[in-house]
């Protein structure tokens, strides 16, 4: 397979919005934002490109092999996502959108996680990751982490968090090798638990 580098997405790589939702729904086919149809994945990753954050893992032939999204403010984003685009949201989810169950993960999914600390609550999140299953074993998960947790230091991020469901046992295991602490648990789609991890970034941080 050939050689691939990581680079951070810019407002130019929207383009790639489509082609990033559908690595998504595919490798992430269990949860829930992976349910809705593909035009609002679409829709969201072009918007995560444009005003957050997304680092690829592409080859030399443009293949991308992987990706991770972050923000820096989770507690704002499905609300702005929501001013900036909500004609096209109503558009693209006008399929499943008055479905009892769709609406009311929906809702769900608007809920900041629930930690006791408030500002832990609204400190930066990795929304999602995920590797191409051809290009497992070549670090590429390790190496996406890696320069995000660089774009984070250098704007002093302390400390992130991210969210995985109880069952998900690979991404468990991914987060727990990476250093991740398990700080809560709450349930958030279908009575199922998700875990709340979180990682901190700066030396003199592990203690406090």
């Amino acid at each position: 397979m050939d050689n691939y580098h990581i680079r951070r997405c810019t407002g130019r790589d929207r383009r790639l919005g489509k082609e990033i939702a559908g690595m998504h729904k595919s490798l992430i086919s269990e949860g829930f934002l992976s349910s809705l149809p593909m035009p609002f994945l679409t829709l969201l990753y072009k918007y995560l490109i444009k005003r957050h954050i997304v680092f690829i893992a592409v080859t030399g032939k443009d293949r991308v092999l992987g990706f991770v999204a972050a923000t820096l403010h989770p507690e704002k984003l499905m609300r702005d996502f929501v001013f900036r685009n909500n004609l096209r949201i109503l558009f693209t989810l006008a399929p499943v959108l008055f479905r009892r169950r769709v609406l009311r993960q929906l809702r769900e999914t608007k809920k900041t996680t629930s930690i006791d600390d408030a500002t832990e609550a609204n400190m930066p999140e990795l929304l999602s990751i995920a590797v191409m299953h051809d290009a497992g074993n070549r670090g590429v998960g390790a190496a996406l982490l890696k320069c995000l947790e660089s774009a984070l230091r250098a704007v002093k991020v302390k400390k992130y968090k991210v969210v995985a469901g109880e069952k998900l046992s690979q991404a468990n295991n991914f987060y727990v090798k990476h250093n991740f602490k398990n700080i809560d648990e709450k349930v958030i789609h279908n009575n199922e638990i998700s875990i709340v991890y979180c990682k901190k970034l700066f030396d003199g941080e592990e203690n406090k």
